[in-house]
């Protein structure tokens, strides 16, 4: 026990830390040397194999620190020339409310996490939410609330590597998420339609919100939920997992949008979707180039949403023509963004990679696999801690999924099940890993500094509060149905 304890002591110090006034890289600093210590003194690790796994990780690090600097250069570019705006004003017809956030977290959001990922969601989502009208610690709890889709984010590889783990096809896996990932959605779509409700209605701030107007906004928030999921199921068993979440998404958004401006498309924003458009096709165009290039650099670099980024960018500057003060500008708080959330959240990646390959994760593991057939109802909250550790479905999959295969054959359960459950919490949790709490963080504390918004003062703290409890009632709900369906 002993063993299990200091195990999980790095992730607890990194909590602690995460919600102090500690510079940003100071958590994932102090766990990756907390890891690391147990690691070699507790557990017989090896520093040659952390250095070495650290050292794999070295691709990972370069791709996600370039995609988070392209995804903030294009974010700026849009804000600065207005296309933002533009955007917003077309999505949100009327300004902010419950439908409005609806469109942007079940349709907008998901459809750019299964596109992009690795944090461009929210350098994309959030300024989209705060330019329909929404203040900024709603906004960005429900961006973050909107990450739902992760087994499909990026094209779906960590759906890809449980597959390959659980010895299932990639179909079937994909089905197998969708069908687990109704309590996700449901549970998202109540506390964002509640957030909204409770943002934008005139009677929360005269202080006479009724039942009423909560038994609304949970119908609407469950109702997107359901064609949400129904969405994304139908487009898993026609189109394929790696762009089923793509085209749910795209389904709910359309309904969404169609109930925002009163069934008309039209007047559309025109040319200011254009940097959105170059991003978005860009990413899918060559993801489907890579996958028939046999040049692994080459094919690197074209299914990398970071070069499709700075294409987006790039069209920007050239449609709008901002003059050179304003381009100045868009280097310097991009340059600003990458060394405020992207060396932290690469930080974040060595930590995992830490944990796993120092054997923290495996004796976390080990100790609940002991617990027996309660393990059952245990097990979404290790695939839950292995998506806040690593803040990547993917990488949560590689730390755990195994782990989780050999308990089901040890328990005599399906495997492929336990594996989906694994892929769907896992993913959920990383809504409220510290990687995208803090992405999410700076970027509200910098445009409500700049705007002199008079709204809550922007804290760490005050997402972790709404994201984990959201996170835990589904892990909660998991278990449970681990337990039922499973025995």
């Amino acid at each position: 026990m002993v063993d299990v304890a200091l195990s999980a002591a790095p992730i607890a110090l990194t909590i602690i830390l995460l919600v102090t006034r500690l510079p940003a890289w100071s958590p994932p600093v102090a766990g990756i040397a907390a890891a690391t210590a147990v690691s070699l003194i507790v557990l017989d690790g090896s520093i040659g194999d952390l250095v070495a796994a650290a050292g794999g990780s070295w691709d990972t690090l370069l791709k996600v620190a370039a995609i988070i600097g392209a995804g903030a250069l294009l974010a700026r570019v849009m804000h600065h020339t207005g296309a933002q705006d533009s955007i917003a004003a077309w999505l949100s017809r009327g300004g902010a409310s419950v439908a409005a956030a609806l469109l942007m977290t079940h349709g907008v959001v998901p459809f750019i996490e299964s596109v992009t990922g690795f944090g461009v969601t929210i350098l994309i989502g959030l300024p989209l939410m705060l330019a329909c009208g929404f203040s900024p610690m709603p906004a960005a709890t429900m961006v973050l609330l909107g990450l739902t889709v992760s087994p499909w984010g990026s094209m779906a590889p960590g759906t890809l590597l449980a597959s390959d783990i659980a010895g299932s096809s990639l179909r079937d896996m994909g089905l197998a998420s969708a069908v687990l990932s109704l309590p996700v959605f449901v549970v998202s779509g109540i506390f964002i339609a509640v957030i909204a409700g409770r943002d934008s209605s005139t009677d929360t701030h005269a202080g006479g919100v009724r039942i009423s107007h909560y038994l609304r906004w949970v119908a609407a928030g469950t109702g997107s939920a359901v064609l949400l999921w129904v969405s994304i199921s139908a487009a898993n068993w026609a189109l394929g997992t790696p762009v089923a979440g793509a085209a749910g998404s795209a389904v709910a958004a359309t309904f969404w949008l169609l109930v925002v401006r009163g069934g008309r498309f039209l007047p559309a924003p025109g040319t200011s979707l254009l940097p959105y458009a170059v991003l978005m096709l860009g990413t899918i165009t060559g993801q489907w180039a890579a996958s028939h290039i046999g040049i692994s650099p080459v094919a690197a670099v074209l299914e990398s949403p970071a070069l499709w980024a700075l294409a987006g960018a790039a069209a920007g500057i050239l449609l709008f023509a901002p003059d050179a003060g304003t381009r100045i500008t868009l280097s310097t708080e991009a340059g600003s963004m990458l060394l405020q959330v992207g060396i932290p959240t690469t930080l974040y990646v060595v930590f995992g990679t830490v944990m796993g390959a120092g054997g923290l994760a495996g004796a976390l593991a080990g100790a609940l696999t002991s617990l027996g057939i309660a393990y059952l109802g245990l097990s979404p909250f290790v695939a839950a801690l292995s998506g806040y550790i690593t803040a990547s479905g993917t990488g949560a999959n590689a730390m755990f999924g195994t782990t989780q295969i050999a308990a089901a054959h040890a328990l005599d359960v399906s495997p492929f099940w336990m594996m989906a459950s694994q892929n769907v919490v896992a993913g959920w949790a990383v809504a409220a890993s510290p990687a995208r709490i803090e992405l999410a963080y700076r970027m509200i504390s910098r445009d409500q500094r700049r705007a002199g918004g008079d709204g809550p003062v922007p804290t760490r703290f005050g997402l972790l509060k709404v994201i984990v409890p959201a996170v835990l009632l589904t892990t909660v709900l998991c278990g449970a149905l681990s337990l039922v369906f499973l025995t």
